[in-house]
């Protein structure tokens, strides 16, 4: 599509009569406003055109002239893509080539482009997965490798492709999007609806030659992926339908199985009395050792402690110098186990995450049965009672009524709790509950809630396990 253009009005010539009119350019203003561009500038062009007029979209604090054309690109494009983004981001065409062998990128992945004059300037690469929300699977949109021609930043143009993505995503019903942008695209992102989740970069140095005791556990390495029925034995059983981690049918094994043990990568599995009780998908580098998702009993410290005794025994003996344990929630137990050994262990905060809601309500009709399931673990069974939740991304109305959950618009008659984006992402990812959020103290004096409203809320989101995101992310 052309940036705010209606079908049927893709080529206006800037000499045409249909211009000459006022009437006809107030039509024109229209026809484009109502496409939510913030403004049409029609400027005259007499240098140029005699009596012309050319058209630019102002887009916040940047103009976007007709010639921006926005559209998923082709398979051809696909390869040109490599070129621009070798330029955009100061990086050889072949560290593009390496990424685009990565499963993701071959199975997953929607490439959006910006062309100006039939040249690319921007790219947008959309990736689409599941994650599950409770025992619900969502729609999940990452976006990556966001880029804009060094000659046309700061123009809007990388906006106005971010937002048609975001448009597209919403009319197909994705749910969340994930992005890990850096402190100086923060604001950036910030305005357009994503919110920052703060985590630890977790890194624990291996000085010490002896190795730690693990009893009871043996540990061994996959090879050629032996036993790797074990591996998806362990996911069905501990990750499958915990909230945050990433849905993985039948297909997504077959598809990242070789991904998963192919150098560098290498999978380390733990038995105890021969039945598989964890595993641990590694990546080995020169000097170091990466962690990239752990799988085991959550409900066992125990278990998590002898894992990592058994991959820094695995790096002592291999001579990794640290182990890097990748981007932590703020409360992960990992942290508090490791403060118990005796590792150095160094962290620093993060902020590269960030979450954004797309399609609210399509998000709670998703997430119905895990909402219900969490109501009737509730001791409010018989409570009738709407709630609509409000915020700047979307409005959606929870309806209890004989021990059943409905999701509605936004109602009148319903007690209405405002949120902000942030509070309400946490609250569906099970970052917080509602009583811990915030607002919690303002809501509660501005609108009155009731102990039965604050007790639903609390009993539909509860506080779940820290999902490790950098280990379940894809």
């Amino acid at each position: 599509m052309h940036v705010g253009l209606r079908k049927g009005f893709s080529n206006f010539s800037s000499n045409s009569n249909m211009m000459n009119s006022w009437n006809q350019k107030n039509l024109l203003q229209q026809t484009y406003s109502s496409n939510h561009v913030h403004e049409v500038l029609i400027i005259p062009h007499d240098d140029i055109y005699a009596g012309g007029w050319s058209v630019a979209f102002n887009i916040g604090e940047a103009s976007i002239g007709l010639d921006y054309e926005v559209r998923k690109a082709t398979e051809k494009e696909y390869e040109v893509a490599l070129d621009f983004l070798a330029l955009a981001f100061s990086k050889s065409r072949e560290y593009f080539i390496e990424y685009e062998s990565l499963p993701w990128f071959r199975y997953n992945r929607e490439k959006w482009i910006g062309l100006l004059g039939g040249k690319i300037i921007s790219n947008v690469d959309l990736f689409t997965r599941e994650i599950f929300i409770g025992k619900s699977p969502i729609l999940v949109g990452d976006i990556g490798h966001v880029a804009t021609h060094p000659s046309y930043r700061n123009l809007g143009y990388g906006s106005e492709l971010i937002k048609n993505v975001l448009r597209e995503m919403d009319r197909k019903c994705y749910n969340i999007s994930f992005l890990f942008g850096g402190d100086n695209v923060y604001h950036f992102y910030d305005k357009m609806g994503w919110v920052a989740f703060p985590e630890k970069i977790v890194n624990v140095e291996i000085r010490r030659e002896t190795e730690l005791t693990n009893p009871n556990l043996e540990m061994e390495k996959l090879e050629g992926g032996k036993d790797f029925n074990d591996v998806i034995e362990l996911y069905n059983k501990y990750d499958r339908q915990i909230t945050g981690s990433t849905v993985r049918t039948h297909e997504y094994w077959l598809r990242y199985r070789d991904w998963m043990i192919k150098e560098p990568n290498f999978i380390l599995l733990w038995r105890e009395k021969g039945d598989p009780v964890a595993c641990s998908l590694c990546e080995g580098g020169s000097t170091g050792l990466r962690i990239l998702w752990i799988c085991y009993d959550r409900k066992n410290d125990q278990i998590l402690s002898s894992i990592l005794k058994g991959i820094i025994n695995y790096a002592i003996k291999n001579k990794y110098r640290y182990i890097n344990v990748g981007f932590l929630p703020l409360d992960h137990p990992i942290l508090k186990i490791l403060k118990m050994m005796p590792v150095e262990t160094v962290c620093r905060n993060n902020n590269n995450m960030m979450v954004r809601l797309i399609n609210v309500k399509s998000l709670f009709e998703k997430i119905l049965p895990e909402l219900e399931e969490r109501l009737n673990r509730s001791n409010l069974k018989g409570l009738k009672r709407s709630i609509t939740i409000e915020c700047e991304i979307g409005n959606v109305t929870i309806t209890i009524y004989d021990n059943e959950v409905k999701v509605e618009g936004r109602r009148e008659d319903a007690v209405h709790i405002p949120l902000d984006k942030k509070s309400l992402v946490k609250l569906i990812l099970g970052h917080t509950t509602f009583e811990k959020i915030d607002q919690y103290i303002e809501i509660s004096r501005k609108i009155g809630l009731t102990d039965k409203d604050i007790k639903l809320m609390s009993a539909l989101f509860p506080k779940q396990y820290p999902i490790h995101w950098n280990y379940g992310h894809y």
